[in-house]
């Protein structure tokens, strides 16, 4: 057999031993991995090997001595200290270190923390070389890429008994391939740039699915089937080329293992309490679980307006599933925390949650690959828990230990085709090839941890003839490989680079470019290198879309059927109603919902929502009236930070401290005001949140104040909290344009009760607004109340009311010739003109607004 030998090779090989042939026999391309793997079938020790990530796991539990030089390192991250420890003691291994302290205090302790692990590369090179004294194998000659000098000495170890047993040796370098223009020019020292030379592009883009789509397209004008050779394809690349109809690679890539491989961590990492509600979205909306897809969708929903888990929503949901006793089960696996966010967790209590997922995705994984692999992160995540002897996690060991299963778990997407072959590095290029795509031409780092020594070290490993090469050897070592492509390169060479990867990160670009900046003759020409999509011999298809306008917009729909009118109205919806019958109908009577956001935010709709549940409660449980402000405060923060795990423990994780503080100032402010107002009026609780309805001539009309109050002479004083829109508030009674305050103190006077004062409680500000009789600390607007507006309410309700019934529906935030949207409300000729809610409004690209010029 003839050997090509190369130590890029295990990543994949061009043109490889066949070459242009048909047929190949007793030839083959081989790296480390795969010479090693040759030798040892040849020799009989093919026996199964531990991987280093179970080398890794079998490492952390000794890394815990603080008195050692990896201590601190351990301590942080004990999953990336073993691999940087294997890497550094498989490193020395194979340049013929064996564990010797030589009187240094590092080396000393990486032996003995390394002793008696299962055997690694290292060990298994050795190994051969010894087999191999005194044995033949069938190999007839090895020829190397690289000079046999630069080999390590582990593998010049295995080469030297092969040769003194008739096996030719040879160190062949790659000759160049014969090109011209740019290509060839750069090759050299001093190259002269022609502008407009296709011949090598830098192609940049914003990130690798707009480059993934370019390159596929102008692929398709021109395929080069046969004759194009990709370095470093993953499966971004593998679906633009399918998209366009083109031979795929079969590549994968980390991205591509599929949601359902986030399904194990993130059932992990919810084991940590508050429970994330990002986390808990995240897991309801990945495409499977073990849930029922339309109770996750409802739960999902919940987590939008109440962001914790087990919120009121949550637990109404939980509670209207039919026979859910199974379905409860598997919220309480899932759901429940188990320990402090802050704290350790045991890997004992874990493992409930591990065997469901299993137990689940082994119903599918006969037939389905992503649950298959599901089953495999669970299988080895038990194997590295057991040999780690992990007892007891943080979040951030977690993490790592998940890493270390997760991490491996790319699938691939797409079947390997032939027309396009693919290598992995720039190395693996061995040969002509008439056109060469380096995608993602960016600096990866190296593939091998240096191992950082000090000089004395490196001279007491000298004494016992262990040379390591230097950081500068290693880096132009791999700098040689690196030029292969531009090298073997016949007609086109492009690099294509997106500015960013797939996550948003910043990428650099591989340090090639800069050796070919280098070689210009005039740096400034290095532009006419940067193509903005990549040119080939054919120009890439274009298609041009002409794209019309839609009618314009109409304010004005008819209903075929007209929409029946709802059970009961409520001061909301009628103040949709009024300001665009479209929104009123598309959202109360279509049922149409925007989907579920992927990310949750805090908001001053969150903000209100929760002021608003902890006064109602402060006010519910007596903390209202008070004797003094503080008390009040206090009692009301005590009810807020009761509250907040189950209605908004969003705030409790990091990052969220700012809006945390604003919220308690906010509430507990409030709560001050109030308790002030209260004591030097003499007010006490009528009722909070308590609904009131009345049958009206439109149709019936329900509501709930916030907080009604009463006066030592049983007049009522009506407060409607808001988090904030202090001057939207006060225009809104100056101009005697509020709906709600007016629908509320209609529905409490058609119930017997004389209004004194009615207005808002702003509770950013903490402000007290009202109309009607004076109020201590609170701000007058005007004497009046508001039985006008509610006369304007019911004559503009009674209109809408007709339109509907005729099926006439008006979509008023929409411009139109002879209509022009309303800014402010207003009251005109007896009816109340409220502007379309178009600020908070998600249909816009139904109504047609979103078309407007």
């Amino acid at each position: 057999m003839r050997i090509l030998f190369d130590p890029d090779f295990d990543h994949g090989t061009w043109p490889g031993p066949r070459g242009a042939a048909d047929a190949i026999a007793g030839a083959a391309w081989l790296g480390p991995e795969g010479f090693l793997a040759l030798l040892e079938t040849h020799l009989g020790l093919a026996t199964p090997h531990a991987s280093l990530a179970d080398r890794a796991a079998e490492l952390v539990p000794r890394l815990f001595r603080e008195d050692h030089f990896y201590g601190a390192s351990a301590k942080t991250d004990p999953w990336a200290t073993a691999h940087r420890l294997l890497a550094w003691r498989d490193h020395l291994w194979e340049h013929g270190w064996r564990g010797e302290r030589l009187g240094q205090r590092r080396l000393g302790e990486l032996a003995e923390v390394t002793l008696g692990l299962p055997p690694g590369p290292a060990e298994r090179i050795e190994r051969v070389s010894g087999w191999l004294e005194g044995r033949s194998v069938d190999v007839e000659e090895v020829r190397l890429l690289v000079p046999k000098a630069t080999l390590s000495a582990a593998w010049q170890r295995v080469l030297a008994p092969l040769e003194r047993a008739g096996v030719r040796i040879v160190s062949e370098p790659l000759s160049d391939a014969q090109a011209a223009g740019n290509l060839a020019a750069v090759r050299g020292e001093g190259a002269q740039i022609t502008p407009g030379d296709p011949s090598l592009q830098l192609v940049r883009c914003h990130g690798p699915r707009e480059g993934a789509r370019m390159l596929a397209a102008a692929l398709a004008a021109d395929p080069g089937l046969g004759q194009t050779l990709f370095i470093g394809p993953d499966g971004i690349l593998d679906e633009a080329l399918a998209e366009f109809g083109l031979p795929t690679l079969g590549a994968s890539s980390a991205h591509d293992a599929g949601a359902l491989a986030a399904l194990l961590p993130l059932t992990l990492q919810l084991a940590w309490g508050p429970v994330d509600p990002q986390l808990a979205l995240d897991w309801l909306t990945l495409p499977d679980h073990p849930l029922d897809r339309t109770v996750a969708a409802r739960l999902a929903a919940t987590l939008e307006v109440w962001p914790a888990v087990g919120n009121p929503l949550w637990r109404a949901v939980s509670n209207e599933v039919p026979g859910g006793e199974s379905f409860r089960a598997i919220l309480d696996t899932v759901f429940v925390p188990i320990a402090d966010r802050h704290a350790q967790i045991r890997v004992h209590d874990l493992l409930p949650r591990v065997e469901l997922l299993e137990r689940w995705a082994s119903l599918h994984a006969a037939t389905s690959p992503a649950h298959a692999l599901v089953v495999a992160q669970a299988e080895a995540l038990r194997g590295r828990f057991e040999l780690a002897e992990l007892r007891r996690l943080s979040p951030p060991r977690l993490d790592a230990v998940l890493a270390s299963v997760v991490g491996n778990g790319a699938a691939m997407r797409r079947p390997a085709l032939s027309g396009y072959a693919g290598v992995g590095l720039p190395g693996g290029v061995a040969g002509p090839a008439r056109r060469i795509v380096w995608w993602n031409f960016h600096d990866a780092g190296s593939r091998r941890s240096h191992v950082s020594l000090r000089a004395s070290e490196r001279q007491a490993l000298a004494s016992i003839g262990v040379f390591l090469p230097s950081l500068g050897d290693e880096t132009r070592a791999a700098a040689a490989r690196a030029r292969r492509p531009l090298h073997q390169a016949e007609e086109t060479l492009i690099l294509v680079a997106p500015h960013q990867d797939e996550i948003g990160e910043a990428r650099p670009l591989h340090p090639l470019w800069d050796e070919i900046a280098g070689r210009l003759h005039d740096g400034r020409y290095r532009r006419h290198l940067h193509f903005e999509a990549p040119t080939l011999g054919k120009p890439a298809a274009r298609t041009t879309v002409v794209v019309t306008r839609a009618e314009r917009p109409s304010r004005e729909h008819h209903a075929s059927r007209p929409p029946s009118p709802r059970p009961a109205e409520s001061p909301s919806s009628l103040q949709k109603l009024l300001g665009c019958s479209f929104c009123y109908a598309l959202d109360y009577m279509g049922r149409i919902r925007p989907r579920t956001s992927p990310r949750l935010v805090v908001e001053s709709r969150l903000h209100g929502l929760l002021a608003h549940e902890v006064l109602a409660a402060a006010s519910r449980e007596g903390v209202f009236p008070s004797e003094s402000e503080g008390d009040a405060r206090q009692a009301t923060l005590a009810i807020l930070d009761r509250l907040l795990p189950t209605h908004a423990a969003l705030l409790l994780l990091h990052g969220h401290q700012q809006e945390l503080l604003l919220l308690r100032d906010a509430v507990g402010g409030a709560a001050a005001l109030l308790a002030r107002v209260m004591h030097a009026e003499g007010l006490r609780i009528h009722t909070v949140e308590q609904e009131i309805r009345a049958e009206l001539g439109p149709g019936v009309l329900r509501g709930t104040p916030d907080l009604v109050l009463e006066d030592p002479r049983k007049r009522l004083v009506l407060l409607d909290f808001k988090w904030s829109g202090e001057a939207y508030r006060r225009g809104e009674l100056r101009g005697a344009t509020s709906l709600q305050l007016a629908a509320y103190a209609m529905l409490l006077g058609r119930a017997g009760h004389e209004i004194r004062s009615l207005g808002y409680l702003i509770l950013r500000s903490q402000r007290l607004l009202v109309r009607g009789a004076a109020i201590a600390f609170a701000e007058q607007i005007r004497p009046e109340l508001l039985d006008e507006t509610w006369t304007a309410t019911e004559h503009a309700w009674a209109r809408r009311t007709a339109e509907l019934s005729r099926g006439e529906i008006q979509a008023d935030g929409v411009a139109t010739e002879r209509h022009t949207p309303l800014r402010e409300a207003r009251v005109d000729r007896g009816h109340l003109l409220l502007p379309a809610p178009c600020t908070y409004c998600k249909l816009d690209l139904l109504c047609g607004r979103e078309n407007r010029a």
